[in-house]
């Protein structure tokens, strides 16, 4: 995880640890080689959207938790943490980090085919507006860290969604294999968005 200071729940210290070794690990690299931060944090700091309410809890804390609901003491506590540690990052290389990916909330590629099978339509979908309602404070965090120190931002929405919903599946194609992890046919529609990192970074002739 790429915050400094939280502990995650049957974790105890371990994501704090790992964090420090890995930005000392990065640290060491050539300055010109990008970092790519990507983590679930609306489910960490939220709980998941699935139908199980035993899911529906944070399941982060600096010490003081678990929490059985979120706070706005964590939300600053966390803000003030990912945005710290996604600076530490930017001062020294490139730092890109990757917007929230919409979670579905339901198993997209065992839905769609029992769903086709009583004859009605395989595409699923989430409402544009529950994606943005759902991840607004995690996308503000980061925007603010784009702004206070030039953290680059990947926007996988801008794939995924259109004006009024976001997709599980379209067309016969099914973008997830669960609730929020992308397919193979799913990662491919992020390519583009990737491929601008690899043009501007790729060691030249």
């Amino acid at each position: 995880k790429t915050w400094l200071q939280f502990r995650g729940l049957g974790h105890g210290m371990f994501c704090r640890d790992y964090t420090k070794w890995a930005v000392d690990m990065i640290s060491s690299f050539p300055d010109d080689i990008p970092v790519i931060v990507t983590n679930r944090t609306t489910a960490l700091l939220f709980g998941r959207n699935e139908i199980d309410p035993e899911l529906r809890t944070p399941t982060i804390h600096y010490g003081d938790g678990p929490f059985n609901s979120t706070n706005a003491a964590l939300l600053a506590r966390f803000q003030e943490d990912q945005i710290s540690t996604l600076c530490t990052l930017a001062a020294n290389r490139p730092t890109y980090a990757l917007l929230p990916i919409p979670d579905m909330g339901f198993n997209v590629a065992k839905l769609g085919p029992r769903r086709a099978r009583f004859g009605l339509s395989s595409e699923l979908a989430i409402d544009r507006s529950e994606y943005d309602d759902r991840h607004k404070f995690v996308r503000d965090t980061l925007q603010r860290a784009a702004t206070e120190c030039d953290v680059r931002l990947l926007d996988p929405a801008q794939y995924l969604c259109d004006e009024k919903k976001c997709w599980g599946s379209r067309e016969r194609e099914v973008y997830y294999y669960d609730d929020d992890h992308l397919s193979e046919t799913g990662n491919k529609l992020l390519v583009p968005m990737f491929e601008s990192i690899w043009d501007e970074h790729a060691p030249k002739d």
